[in-house]
């Protein structure tokens, strides 16, 4: 590579957002060899070519973001919020995880509903107050909308639990 494109990306998050815009059209082209069902409206190649577009464009953002090369002055602030994002990472991670194994238990819209209220706490700013009725309104309202989506519209069951 040419120096200055090596200097411009020369933090992780240009170095991650390279690869993930070479991950992630790799990835495009492996979703073309899936087979389209004809059993339903939208088969198995659909969702994996949404997450190849998101990717790719979530990559292209960071790279963006990268290349303007923004200077956090305080370094204190910095290494504070840094520490809170690699926490705030490792808790999305163990989150979605905790999300995946409840979901066949209470089913998808109380897991969907818990996991929108915690990850959007857990993702707020540090001191914002926390409107958490707010939160379950819209955790509800966003998962009832997708299971109603996948459901009648797609034609495609999703887990349901206890109460629905």
């Amino acid at each position: 590579m040419d120096y200055k494109i090596m200097h411009r990306f020369k933090s992780i998050d240009g170095i991650c957002g390279i690869f993930c815009i070479m991950f992630s059209i790799f990835y495009l082209l492996a979703s073309t060899n899936i087979h389209k069902s004809t059993v339903v409206t939208l088969g198995a190649e659909f969702m994996p070519r949404i997450y190849g577009i998101v990717l790719f464009i979530l990559s292209c953002v960071q790279i963006i973001n990268c290349s303007r090369n923004i200077q956090v002055q305080n370094t204190a602030t910095e290494a504070r919020l840094e520490k809170n994002d690699k926490r705030n990472v490792f808790l999305t991670f163990l989150l979605t995880f905790c999300y995946l194994g409840i979901m066949q238990i209470v089913g998808f819209i109380i897991a969907s509903t818990l996991y929108f209220v915690v990850q959007a706490s857990l993702l707020s700013s540090i001191g914002s107050k926390r409107r958490y009725g707010l939160l379950l309104l819209v955790g509800a309202l966003l998962s009832i909308g997708s299971y109603y989506a996948f459901h009648t519209v797609f034609h495609i069951s999703l887990p349901s639990g206890l109460l629905f």
